[in-house]
């Protein structure tokens, strides 16, 4: 069985299978799941449920090879994320920019400094960098 779980305090938690069978349900197991390979489940704060199937197989797989993956996800989601691989502290100076849908991928080689230069050139924004504080502003 090959699986990931996401679960970080005051967020939707995911567990994405790959191969295999897992059984996900909510602290009071009142709500369960069985998964299959390329499906996922989101326990919501409130311990609500949520069953995706058919997931696209570069979204599961990103994670295995070590690559960084985001469909359709505000750049708010993408920043925590950067921020967390990075370790550095990202902030979006425009509310409405951090609600932007943004879809990208790399490798995970991929650096920080490409990660952004490659957001940048959607010519949606720009962003400063000083050493650990990263400031990205609408364009």
């Amino acid at each position: 069985t090959t699986f990931n779980v996401r679960s970080f305090i005051e967020e939707i938690s995911m567990v994405t299978l790959l191969e295999g069978k897992v059984e996900v349900s909510n602290r009071e197991e009142t709500s369960k799941f069985s998964l299959l390979p390329n499906e996922q489940a989101s326990v919501s704060l409130t311990g609500d449920i949520t069953h995706s199937q058919s997931l696209g197989m570069e979204n599961v797989n990103s994670w295995v090879s070590g690559g960084f993956y985001s469909l359709n996800e505000p750049l708010s989601d993408i920043a925590r994320d950067l921020e967390r691989r990075f370790n550095v502290t990202i902030q979006i100076t425009d509310k409405s920019l951090a609600n932007e849908i943004f879809t990208y991928r790399a490798d995970g080689s991929a650096t920080l400094g490409q990660i952004l230069r490659h957001l940048k050139g959607t010519n949606e924004l720009d962003y400063k960098m000083n050493e650990e504080q990263i400031e990205i502003v609408q364009r």
